[in-house]
């Protein structure tokens, strides 16, 4: 099931103006650790820098924002992506992937 986040995802969150956003995906090993990238950016090009993160009953936890965590689950031929943190702040956004 982690297998199906593999690739590029590009959306926008539903509030605010924080522009393009693009979710990286690589190198998904067995036990569902992946090489990650979130971040702000209108390219396709895929980022030269990763961190690693465990895909955990679906869902991939990323760090973002101000001090807060983006959840994203695969939702069919899109990621979605929730956006919460310690300020209550919450955000959603929908992700396509790169072709």
């Amino acid at each position: 099931s982690c297998a199906r986040f593999f690739g590029g995802w590009a959306g926008t969150w539903s509030l605010g103006n924080y522009g393009q956003q693009r979710l990286w995906v690589f190198g998904i090993k067995p036990d569902c650790t992946a090489k990650v990238s979130f971040r702000s950016s209108d390219s396709n090009d895929a980022p030269k820098s990763f961190s690693t993160r465990k895909i955990a009953d679906g869902v991939l936890t990323v760090p973002c924002g101000n001090n807060g965590s983006c959840l994203f689950e695969s939702h069919g031929d899109e990621v979605w992506g929730r956006y919460t943190d310690s300020n209550s702040d919450r955000n959603n956004g929908s992700f396509k992937k790169i072709q």
